[in-house]
């Protein structure tokens, strides 16, 4: 499994918050299942050579299977679309990181962006990067499914 150093930390804790300007996403974890929480920017990829990127990354240790990307955005959903999906595709972010289902959040601000861009973009994420795009406006929530 990929090691990503100081930009990483593992908790068990019920609720995993990151908040931002008014945004907030939580990750419900009833069982208090180990959780790696990545900061991807200012620290993974913290030079504007790396391009756009998502704020964090969460991968379950035990339990569900999935990797979970969250941008707080401000009002631009468009561009935290886009952050999101380089991300998503960035080698030094996904190297060794499981090849699972993604969910991929949006915590915008403002509201979201037209639904025919939003509706093509959702199905880009599925077909290209087995992933589900969320955008929520101020909040947003995963619940980890406990281990079998």
């Amino acid at each position: 499994m990929h090691d990503f150093g100081r930009c990483e930390k593992e908790v068990r804790r019920r609720l995993i918050v990151q908040k931002e300007k008014g945004k907030k996403f939580t990750v419900r974890n009833p069982d208090q299942a180990r959780v790696r929480v990545i900061q991807i920017d200012g620290c993974v990829l913290d030079s504007p050579s790396d391009g756009p990127r998502c704020d964090w990354l969460f991968i379950p240790v035990e339990g569900d299977a999935v990797e979970i990307y969250v941008e707080l955005k401000g009002s631009d959903v468009g561009r935290g679309i886009k952050q999101l999906e380089s991300t998503v595709q960035n080698p030094e972010v996904t190297e060794g990181v499981r090849t699972v289902p993604k969910s991929c959040y949006v915590v915008s601000g403002s509201n979201p962006l037209l639904s025919t861009n939003l509706q093509k973009a959702k199905k880009r994420f599925r077909r290209d990067y087995l992933a589900t795009l969320i955008v929520k406006n101020r909040q947003a929530e995963h619940d980890l499914i406990p281990p079998p």
